[in-house]
C-alpha cells in the first residue's frame, strides 16, 4: 500500500503507526458520544474530516470523526498520523508523518500519490496526533 513511499523516501520512511478504529457507528450521533468520550479520557478534541480520500483506506472518504491529543511536537513521531495548520491554506490537515529533515517533518496522505514535500510540519504549526477514528454510516 504505501511501498511508493519507501521508494521515494528510502530510508528516511517509517512504518506507520495507526490509531485505533472504531465502529462503523449507525449514526452520527453515535459516532460523536463514543469520540466525545474518547476526547474526555485523553485530553483530546473531536474533529470532523471534510471527506476527501487523501487518508483512504484508513479513514474513509466520508465525513468521519476523529480524536486529537494535543501532543508536545518533540513527542511526534514518524508514521504517526496528525493534524497540522496547512502553510498554503490555513486550515487543518491529518495526514501521516512520512520523513523528516532538517526544516521538520513531511506529511503525505496515505491516498495520495505525492507527499506535500513543498512545506513542513513543524512546531509552529502542529496541533497533534490522532488517537482514534469513529466512522458512521447515517
Amino acid at each position: 500500500m504505501l511501498a511508493w513511499l519507501k521508494r521515494f523516501f528510502g530510508s528516511f520512511y517509517a512504518a506507520h503507526i495507526d490509531p485505533p478504529t472504531f465502529g462503523p457507528y449507525a449514526t452520527r450521533a453515535e459516532a460523536q458520544f463514543a469520540a466525545g468520550n474518547r476526547a474526555a479520557t485523553v485530553g483530546g478534541t473531536v474533529l470532523e474530516t471534510s471527506g476527501t480520500p487523501s487518508m483512504v483506506p484508513l479513514i474513509p472518504a466520508k465525513v468521519t470523526l476523529l480524536v486529537m491529543k494535543p501532543i508536545p511536537f518533540a513527542e511526534a513521531r514518524l508514521g504517526s498520523v496528525v493534524t497540522y495548520r496547512s502553510p498554503l491554506s490555513q486550515s487543518s490537515v491529518t495526514h501521516r508523518l512520512v520523513a523528516r529533515d532538517s526544516g521538520g517533518f513531511i506529511p503525505s496522505g496515505d491516498g495520495n500519490r505525492w507527499s506535500e514535500a513543498n512545506y513542513r510540519v513543524t512546531a509552529g504549526n502542529f496541533l497533534g496526533e490522532i488517537v482514534g477514528i469513529y466512522p458512521f454510516t447515517a
